[in-house]
């Protein structure tokens, strides 16, 4: 079965995740790690690439982690947010030492924990900082290498697929949609005339593609709502994705 995952926020904590019906918490800060009784899921918003990752999953108690999630990039090892996106501030790397300095970390990451890992692809926009990382078959050499799972993000998929130019369907479809473990649902915004993922509720469009893509997993995954504003929508959004699992997981099954 399908595992509906809840995110920790400002608005979900210890009261208020008792209104939802959930089956695993998934943290995204240190801060907010065994605050809830395991399982739980961790998802890092530090990209493995960067020269930060390591230093700060060194000292984790993974006890009861389920399943560990990174981004891939930006592809450098240090970046600032400017006005949403990100910006390089040390040189670009190229593909193949990107792929060297992740086979690294994969590797000390697997000497900490035998948790399975995964990574999540991105939102490509045109600056240097997303040079290579959105990239379909970068992204399958990435997981096939390293034998990672995917954390499929639909909002991610639509912004790329946009701002680089290609056929949504077909970014999909040269994705390793076999290797998903987890689903991102959230909508798209699009502010100051560019497609942006600002975590607004989900669309038909969200769900359709949810829905095509469940039907070519061949396992259970991990379906995770991203939005974080108003917890009638979260509950009314929480209710679909139960009824969506069910009926996913009952057909396949």
């Amino acid at each position: 079965m399908h595992k509906i995952t809840m995110p920790i926020s400002h608005l979900v904590n210890e009261v208020s995740i008792n209104a939802f019906d959930f089956d695993i918490v998934e943290v995204k800060f240190l801060k907010d790690i065994h605050r809830f009784n395991p399982p739980w899921v961790f998802h890092f918003d530090v990209g493995i690439v960067n020269d930060l990752f390591m230093r700060q999953i060194r000292n984790i108690d993974w006890t009861g982690c389920e399943l560990f999630s990174f981004h891939l990039g930006p592809a450098c090892r240090r970046v600032k947010k400017e006005s949403y996106y990100h910006i390089a501030e040390s040189p670009v790397l190229d593909r193949e030492i990107i792929k060297s300095i992740v086979k690294d970390r994969v590797a000390r990451l697997r000497e900490l924990t035998d948790v399975p890992l995964a990574v999540e692809n991105g939102s490509y926009f045109p600056f240097p900082a997303y040079t290579h990382i959105c990239e379909p078959d970068f992204i399958t050499e990435i997981v096939e290498e390293n034998r990672l799972g995917l954390v499929f993000d639909i909002a991610h998929a639509m912004i790329t697929a946009h701002n680089a130019g290609v056929v949504f369907t077909k970014y999909i479809d040269a994705l390793p949609l076999d290797k998903i473990v987890e689903i991102h649902l959230t909508g798209t915004t699009i502010s100051e005339g560019t497609w942006k993922d600002l975590h607004n509720e989900p669309d038909f469009t969200g769900y359709a593609v949810l829905n095509y893509v469940l039907c070519l997993v061949p396992r259970d995954v991990h379906l995770t709502l991203e939005y974080y504003r108003d917890l009638e929508i979260m509950r009314k959004h929480n209710r679909i994705l139960r009824r969506l699992a069910n009926v996913n997981s009952e057909s396949r099954h």
